[in-house]
């Protein structure tokens, strides 16, 4: 599995970890691995395949194949072209190598992939931040940060925290020496006098590295990436971040989106306009979208405001898809995915499964979206209940101003 041309490859005869075995009458058996259960004839030959995804898991588009590859916190699926619905995706192989990196080898349930500096980074979304970079012609992911978030355990269990880390409050380790291995001396702690933070509901991370959590009434924190070493390693420093208070216009900051490219910041959650219906599920969305221009510049302004429709007020994950000017927020209960367009914040379209075959978003980051070299937009949906992945294709959109 971790040997030959590429690292964590699967193929028809690799299953990892095998956990079950059954053979019938006619000497035909099957095995049961990690989210793949496949069935073999006496000669090897494969008689059927049947794949899932883990429970509550959202996974991410790699940037760097157009769209073709995507990536959990686990697995790696491939684009099978010309395959029918359903069977148009392909567990290819699988990210997590437990015997050289005992501590934090896999990528949690909830990812986001960034490519900076001509490295694949995997950011994994939790109480803990574990961020793994990609190893050279391989599919495994190495560790290399880990940003424990609040300064004590949030709403489940207490924070995981390696061996030769601090025992209590907020820290960050860099890899600083690029061997996948949590050490001593390479750790950030926050600065003595920075309020203390608790849990916050979701986290994004920008195109440069960025991290943006909101934290309710106390507005929202940015950790800025301070460099990337040579060996593609992302360091942070706590004595960087920078505590915004929550705009004028809002009650509770629910989720958080930034676009350095155009310094564009878009914020959601309940306002003084719309507050809180009552309705909604916990740890939602809010009920309206706001975007400011010009966010870090003395002349920052609002852009345009958007309120969610009165019957979908249960908004639990929101995504963009910069390049084709789209922002994605999907609606927890239905599984609806409304599209709008950044510049306005006009809804240009509705995503909507077929009822019969879909539970919920019950993860914030429950839905990704990409932009591919033809103007295509894919944006992928989890389905907790069923534990799958819905991928749907959009024909490129022409957004503007007046349209």
């Amino acid at each position: 599995m971790f040997s030959g041309p590429r690292s964590g490859q699967l193929t028809d005869k690799r299953i990892l970890p095998p956990r079950g075995l059954a053979i019938d009458a006619a000497g035909n058996f099957t095995v049961l691995g990690t989210n793949v259960m496949r069935s073999y004839a006496p000669d090897g030959r494969v008689l059927w395949t049947l794949e899932c995804t883990s429970f509550t898991t959202t996974s991410d588009f790699d940037p760097s194949s157009d769209g073709t590859v995507i990536y959990t916190g686990l697995e790696r699926y491939d684009y099978v072209p010309g395959a029918p619905p359903g069977k148009d995706w392909k567990l290819a192989g699988v990210t997590a190598d437990t015997r050289r990196f005992p501590e934090f080898a896999d990528g949690g349930n909830q990812v986001i992939l960034r490519k900076i500096n001509g490295q694949l980074l995997r950011y994994s979304i939790g109480e803990t931040i574990v961020v793994h970079r990609q190893e050279p012609n391989s599919d495994i992911f190495i560790p290399a940060a880990l940003l424990v978030r609040p300064d004590q355990g949030g709403f489940s269990a207490p924070v995981a925290r390696p061996k030769a880390a601090p025992s209590e409050g907020r820290f960050i380790w860099s890899d600083k020496n690029a061997n996948g291995l949590v050490e001593a001396g390479e750790f950030s702690l926050p600065k003595a006098d920075d309020k203390r933070a608790s849990q916050s509901y979701s986290c994004w991370i920008d195109s440069e590295g960025g991290l943006w959590e909101p934290m309710d009434r106390d507005g929202f924190r940015y950790l800025p990436l301070k460099q990337m070493t040579p060996q593609g390693v992302p360091v942070y420093d706590l004595a960087a971040q920078q505590w915004f208070e929550k705009p004028k216009e809002f009650m509770q900051v629910m989720r958080v989106l930034y676009v350095p490219r155009t310094d564009t910041l878009l914020v959601t959650g309940t306002t003084w306009e719309h507050p809180a219906a009552g309705t909604e599920w916990w740890g939602t969305g809010g009920r309206e979208i706001i975007c400011y221009t010009d966010w870090k510049k003395p002349t920052r302004k609002l852009a345009w405001r958007t309120p969610f429709s009165g019957e979908d007020t249960s908004i639990k994950a929101v995504t963009l898809a910069p390049a084709a000017n789209l922002f994605f927020a999907g609606q927890m209960d239905t599984e609806t995915v409304f599209a709008y367009d950044l510049q306005g914040g006009k809804l240009r379209g509705i995503l909507e499964p077929d009822k019969k075959l879909v539970g919920c978003i019950d993860i914030d980051q429950g839905v990704r979206a990409f932009t591919r070299s033809n103007g295509e937009v894919l944006v992928l949906v989890a389905e907790v209940w069923g534990q799958k992945q819905m991928v749907y294709r959009i024909a490129p959109i022409r957004t503007s101003k007046g349209n």
